[in-house]
């Protein structure tokens, strides 16, 4: 509050919550993969590589094919392909549901958070 306990061009000195900052912009805030806590991964088509090291929805390792072929191997299976190894030559792809492996990934953090405040509690 001003020291006369009422802003200037307030006739009875009370506003709205929030009206003071109505002619400061307000920064548009963007989400960015890495501000969630990693990176994006690349998935289906957008793999740009031709051919790919292939490790199929069971685990094991099936090959180097081409990238389509991977892809019709996980359409095949109603599954993602997810590039998991980019900087590899050539770059290593798995069948895998991605929404299901963020599920899991999401539930291991909060059992980790879980555990954790147990500890220090």
């Amino acid at each position: 509050m001003p020291p006369g306990g009422r802003w200037e061009g307030d006739p009875v000195g009370v506003r709205a919550a929030g009206s003071r900052d109505r002619d400061k912009e307000t920064p548009i805030k963007r989400s960015s993969p890495k501000a969630q806590g990693g990176e994006r991964a690349v998935l289906n088509d957008d793999i740009r590589a031709l051919r790919v090291r292939l490790i199929g929805s069971d685990g094991n390792q099936v090959g180097i094919v081409p990238r389509d072929d991977a892809l019709s191997e996980a359409r095949r299976e109603s599954l993602d392909l997810v590039l998991i190894a980019p900087n590899a030559n050539p770059p290593v792809v798995k069948v895998m549901d991605y929404g299901k492996h963020l599920f899991e990934q999401k539930k291991a953090k909060a059992a980790l958070r879980n555990r954790q405040q147990q500890i220090q509690g």
